[in-house]
């Protein structure tokens, strides 16, 4: 899967606005929890586009960042919830991995990296299940990598630091695939 996000400002500006309608639904008390949650996921996903989008000619300022940044970590704060939650998908999409594809586990894990280490005080507002989570996240990835065939070089987000390893793991090969999603449909 390729995602041509959007600029980096235009992608700002979704977070910003998906993080506010998030928070406008919470309070509002809205029982629709799928769509919430996908707008949820689709912010987030927005997020990881502001980082990749850091090299391009509209890239913002370093203040403009900064002061992002600032915003999203405030907006977070008052729907802690809905992190906690998207940890948990990302867990359960991370367990699907070998039938669901590589691409979304590891998109919703560079999104949660990048909210731990560039969002003041993301980190250290996580629960102690949320950080269990991101722990069993990891070591997931690491073990059903083996049967994933790896994703194409224009699969992988530009930009993103070195350090978000998971997109690179899969070291498989396609009859690897097809024998677990034979599995998976019986």
């Amino acid at each position: 899967m390729i995602i041509n996000f959007p600029s980096s400002q235009q992608c700002m500006v979704n977070v910003l606005a998906g993080l506010r309608r998030d928070l406008e639904h919470s309070a509002s008390g809205a029982a629709n929890a799928i769509r919430r949650t996908a707008g949820f996921a689709d912010t987030m996903a927005a997020l990881v586009g502001v980082h990749a989008g850091l090299c391009g000619d509209d890239a913002p300022t370093p203040q403009e960042l900064a002061d992002f940044e600032i915003a999203v970590a405030a907006l977070l704060q008052e729907d802690q919830p809905a992190l906690s939650l998207y940890i948990g998908e990302t867990l359960t999409e991370t367990f699907r991995a070998r039938s669901g594809g590589w691409f979304e586990p590891s998109l919703r894990r560079s999104a949660l990296q990048l909210l731990c280490d560039q969002y003041p005080g993301v980190a250290n507002r996580l629960s102690e299940d949320n950080r269990e989570d991101l722990a069993e996240i990891d070591q997931t990835l690491r073990e059903v990598a083996p049967d994933i065939e790896p994703l194409a070089e224009e699969e992988i987000p530009t930009g993103l630091p070195e350090s978000h390893w998971w997109w690179r793991l899969p070291s498989g090969n396609s009859a690897d695939v097809e024998e677990w999603e034979m599995w998976d449909e019986l």
